[in-house]
């Protein structure tokens, strides 16, 4: 079995085709939202399978082990602030998907509006633009915190050299 997995690209939002319904493109169908159904687990799996890739290659993608993926998938272990936003960033998450993310694991997405915080107004920029421009990628995100001097999202999704 090959150790490497390797990066497939995630399309940007604009290269995608439209969706036809807004509903099903954050809930799934319109059941879920109706039932109100949906948990966090399903919709990362969701948007996960909607970027084309298998989680092995979102893993390698957000800088997280593959276990540590499952783990967040099978609701073994608990979303943070900070791996949420690598997840939406690395994914390149719609920011309506985004939102969604956020509320079914009751975490406040940051808001421009009303954040005072230099490291949330940097995570800010790279959630709201991360779906439309490839500048605004986690490695780029992280590099932009490191360069404010505010704590990074997650270590490993710089380049071996960026780390120090």
């Amino acid at each position: 079995m090959n150790k490497y997995i390797r990066k497939p690209y995630i399309p940007l939002y604009s290269e995608m085709p439209k969706p036809k319904d807004k509903d099903i493109f954050i809930f799934g169908s319109k059941e879920t939202k109706k039932n109100d159904s949906d948990t966090a687990q399903l919709a990362m799996s969701r948007y996960i399978g909607n970027c084309g890739i298998t989680p092995e290659q979102a893993a390698a993608i957000l800088g997280i082990g593959r276990t540590t993926l499952y783990n967040y998938l099978a609701d073994t272990r608990e979303l943070t602030y900070s791996m949420l936003c690598v997840i939406c960033i690395g994914l390149k998450l719609h920011p309506d998907r985004q939102r969604h993310l956020f509320h079914l694991c009751h975490i406040e997405r940051p808001d421009r509006e009303y954040s005072t915080d230099p490291r949330d107004l940097i995570i800010i920029e790279y959630l709201e633009e991360c779906a439309f421009d490839n500048a605004y990628s986690l490695e780029a995100c992280n590099k932009a915190l490191k360069d404010g001097k505010q704590k990074m999202l997650h270590p490993y999704c710089l380049g071996t050299e960026d780390r120090k």
